[in-house]
């Protein structure tokens, strides 16, 4: 054979790297679709005080309540935050910053491949006072 690894249609090893291209092809469609959603879901939102003004740098924790796994994360200098591949589930989610009392959201229910926008506005008050807010993640 030539450098061209030309095979004429039809023929056994033509058929066999058809197929071979069309299964490779199908595996790594399946695995780019698959690391796109990833199955789990992803909150997002902004943290900020009664005036508007951004919390930043503050903890956020989202709690599984099913599986009491916690994950954690802080809210970034423009006072939003992200928290990626959370299992389809009921959560509970608390935000803690000095001054302010501690919010929590209890009831918070996630869906494979959802990113719902939680914006949290905190209350002045003692860290030892909390505000509890139940129901499920906005539409």
């Amino acid at each position: 054979m030539a450098a061209g690894f030309s095979r004429a249609a039809g023929s056994p090893g033509a058929i066999g790297l058809a197929i071979l291209a069309a299964v490779t092809l199908m595996l790594v469609g399946g695995v780019t679709a698959a690391a796109q959603t990833g199955g789990g879901a992803t909150l997002v939102g902004t943290v900020k005080d009664p005036t508007g003004a951004v919390v930043n740098r503050r903890q956020v924790r989202v709690i599984n309540t099913a599986t009491a796994f916690v994950t954690e994360t802080s809210t970034t200098g423009e006072g939003s935050y992200y928290v990626p591949y959370l299992a389809p589930g009921s959560y509970r989610m608390t935000v803690n910053a000095p001054g302010f009392k501690e919010y929590v959201r209890e009831g918070l229910t996630l869906r494979s491949a959802e990113v719902p926008r939680v914006d949290i506005t905190l209350e002045v008050g003692a860290v030892t006072d909390s505000v509890t807010v139940s129901g499920a993640a906005p539409c």
